[in-house]
């Protein structure tokens, strides 16, 4: 599934460029799993300014996209969310998949997105989050934080 990203406006960072990545979860109400994938090049890495944008394909382990949360970071000194805290933060959210249902997700939703926040906030030792969004197929959405702006689109 492609993550297609445009930098409007860089953040407020010492650095000229940025260095952003995502974290992606996506929930499957069907067969209640879900899967948390970080989304991030090394060719990024203060190399990102106003004007650029650019393509990631990511797989994730769930046929169905009931649930796509998308929170947009900004590395500062190396990238915080390495295997294991990406790991620490799809089981946490892999807890909550008793909740991918049907008929009562959108009452749901803000346990979701709480706890997704939350297990970011918890792993996240220099990076800053920009935003945190819900994304729905093939919608662009503005992602505006610490100075910066940025179109993302998740295609599924």
């Amino acid at each position: 599934m492609p993550i297609i990203f445009s930098c409007i406006e860089e953040t407020s960072e010492l650095s000229p460029s940025d260095s952003p990545y995502f974290l992606v979860y996506v929930g499957d109400s069907q067969q209640q799993e879900s899967d948390v994938k970080r989304v991030r090049h090394p060719s990024w890495d203060d190399n990102i300014d106003a004007g650029e944008g650019r393509t990631a394909n990511v797989d994730f382990t769930v046929g169905g996209f009931d649930l796509v949360l998308i929170a947009l970071l900004e590395e500062d000194w190396d990238n915080d969310f390495l295997t294991a805290k990406v790991n620490d933060v799809r089981n946490t959210m892999s807890n909550l998949d008793g909740l991918l249902q049907p008929m009562v997700l959108e009452t749901q939703l803000p346990e979701f997105t709480m706890a997704f926040s939350n297990a970011i906030k918890k792993n996240c030792v220099n990076d800053d989050l920009i935003k945190m969004r819900r994304v729905f197929n093939n919608q662009t959405l503005n992602f505006k934080g610490d100075g910066a702006h940025y179109r993302v689109r998740f295609e599924t």
